[in-house]
């Protein structure tokens, strides 16, 4: 019988990985900079990479109304904690910066997706997108 062993470090590294595409709403009012929405976004968006990496998902809100904001973080399911908490991170980052005075925001990367909203029940149906991947598979392997 012949065994095949294939160490890990000849695996394809899982990164951060390729931005997709960002979403800051026009159909939401927009919020005042240095306000206390503003202040509830910063923590929301500080405290997802770590929370979401446990378990690839998060949904959470920080404040009281009404500069309550709510926040939810979605891991691929193949990304260990790790690069889930670093994809995160970075998309965090960059949807606080792109999407500066809108009270409602996605943004989407090849290993995970970040969303806030000033409502309480994120309805996604805002930014219906679709994305696909062209390559095969297999050759990943």
């Amino acid at each position: 019988m012949f065994l095949l062993i294939i160490p890990f470090s000849a695996l394809p590294a899982i990164t951060v990985a390729d931005h997709l595409f960002t979403s800051c709403s026009n159909n939401t009012s927009n919020y005042t900079l240095n306000s206390p929405f503003e202040s509830n976004l910063k923590l929301l968006l500080e405290n997802l990479p770590s929370i979401t990496s446990l378990t690839g998902f998060n949904y959470t809100s920080f404040g009281e109304p009404p500069a309550k904001v709510y926040g939810q973080a979605l891991c691929r399911g193949d990304v260990n904690s790790s690069s889930c908490q670093a994809c995160v991170e970075k998309a965090s980052q960059e949807i606080f910066e792109d999407c500066r005075n809108y009270t409602d925001a996605i943004i989407w990367y090849e290993l995970c997706q970040v969303h806030y909203s000033f409502q309480g029940s994120i309805q996604t149906g805002i930014f219906r997108r679709n994305f696909y991947q062209i390559q095969n598979i297999s050759l990943m392997f």
